[in-house]
């Protein structure tokens, strides 16, 4: 069995990532482990925020659904850079203002229809039009025609355009160098013409262009099966039979599952399990470097948090390193940028408010004047891990701020994606 890696990343703190494979057993008598090939596999997601279209998936659940369903323009090698191993023969420019994107020959959608340029153009116009509604809508900001969707002044974006059934042209407003390796990221994804006759319907039972098909209709609570698509046009075909994503509604209850052997594949566990699992998986627990960045946003709406000083005292306030010794067995590096150490273009110390300093941050908000007398609710996705890091950095504010907090756990709630 081989297994894809993720090709979406929450934006998070942790530089770790642990990965259990259990018996990755298969369900036949072909088998599925030792990278032979064949059998079939389950792993666990919790339950997607949206029905499974790629212009609509900006959240980790689903997009794990979505990579295995999709193949993108473009993929990435190993240190992160562009590789053309997906659809996309070359994405050229002279100036990195006006690109040209020309297709390989011989991809088709799992119904058959072929991966066109009028794939990519009638997708990415969806999905940028504000009247679709679409999560990954702002992702195409950049391309010219955006702000006139927003406007309500068009319906297309003016700077894409068919050339011919391989080639089409982007040109954005403002030249972008990197503007090979941000069309990888999956809402930049095709869309089939069955997508546009029944586009509720789809997101029940999706018709991608990757390595695995939908072999079943995607059911709220339960997930969803896929089948290897026999006809996939890339390198990197399936090598196994099947694998069936299971939506878990808690973290630990999949771990439990993994360790009775019920799921084969469980890539995010509670933090209390860390260090027993490394002893009890063995070779099967997998830790890596990850691009992730964890945060808490701030609703700047709200007046109260509207003055830029109370987010950086709260952000003074919490202290980084503490909590991931207590809460993550030292497993997670205090973020002091916005950007990952392992992404090309980190700056260590750029977050100046990054900086475990209670004394300033009192300082702040009495310059601020904040009011300690009502408590900062803090809201995460409940079932997915992080009830104990949140219960901390609320332990810390009340110890460190003089201010209560108030937990507001909701299945559902989601850290949105940075570009795979």
């Amino acid at each position: 069995m081989k297994l894809s890696k993720r090709r979406s990343a929450l934006v998070a703190a942790g530089l770790s990532g642990v990965l259990l494979l259990s018996a990755c057993g298969g369900s036949d008598d072909s088998g599925s482990g030792g990278g032979e090939g064949g059998g079939t596999f389950t792993a666990y997601i919790n339950e997607p925020k949206s029905p499974l279209v790629p212009g609509n998936t900006t959240e980790s659940e689903g997009a794990k659904v979505i990579g295995a369903l999709w193949t993108g323009l473009v993929g990435y090698s190993e240190e992160g850079a562009v590789e053309y191993t997906g659809v996309a023969e070359s994405i050229e420019s002279d100036d990195n203002q006006n690109w040209t994107i020309t297709l390989k020959d011989g991809w088709t959608f799992h119904d058959g229809t072929p991966v066109d340029a009028q794939s990519y153009v009638d997708a990415w116009n969806y999905t940028a039009n504000p009247a679709n509604a679409q999560d990954g809508g702002s992702y195409f900001s950049r391309v010219a025609g955006f702000q006139e969707l927003q406007d309500g002044t068009a319906q297309t974006l003016s700077g894409v355009q068919v050339v011919d059934d391989q080639t089409f042209t982007v040109q954005l407003s403002a030249p972008f160098r990197l503007f090979p390796a941000v069309v990888g990221y999956q809402s930049f994804d095709p869309l089939p013409d069955a997508f546009f006759e029944d586009p509720e319907g789809f997101g029940t039972h999706p018709i991608g262009n990757g390595p695995f098909q939908a072999d079943t209709d995607y059911v709220p609570g339960q997930g969803i099966t896929l089948t290897k698509y026999d006809d996939y046009a890339g390198d990197d075909a399936a090598q196994s039979d099947g694998m069936e994503f299971v939506v878990y509604a808690d973290q630990a209850t999949a771990y439990t599952d993994a360790q009775d052997g019920n799921v084969d594949i469980v890539d995010v566990i509670p933090p209390d399990v860390i260090e027993s699992a490394r002893d009890e998986f063995g070779d099967g627990f997998i830790e890596t470097q990850v691009s992730q960045i964890t945060y808490l946003g701030m609703p700047t709406y709200d007046p109260r948090y509207a003055d830029p000083r109370v987010r950086q005292a709260i952000s003074m306030a919490v202290d980084r390193q503490a909590i991931s010794d207590a809460i993550f067995s030292g497993t997670r590096t205090p973020a002091d940028s916005f950007i990952s150490p392992v992404v090309d273009g980190y700056r260590e110390g750029a977050c100046e408010y990054c900086t475990f300093d209670p004394d300033r941050a009192n300082q702040l908000l009495e310059e601020a004047g904040f009011d300690k007398s009502q408590p900062i609710e803090l809201w995460f996705n409940a079932g997915g891990g992080h009830d104990a890091w949140m219960e901390a950095v609320g332990n810390q504010l009340r110890q460190n701020l003089g201010v209560e907090f108030s937990l507001q756990g909701e299945p559902g709630l989601r850290p949105v994606p940075a570009p795979r």
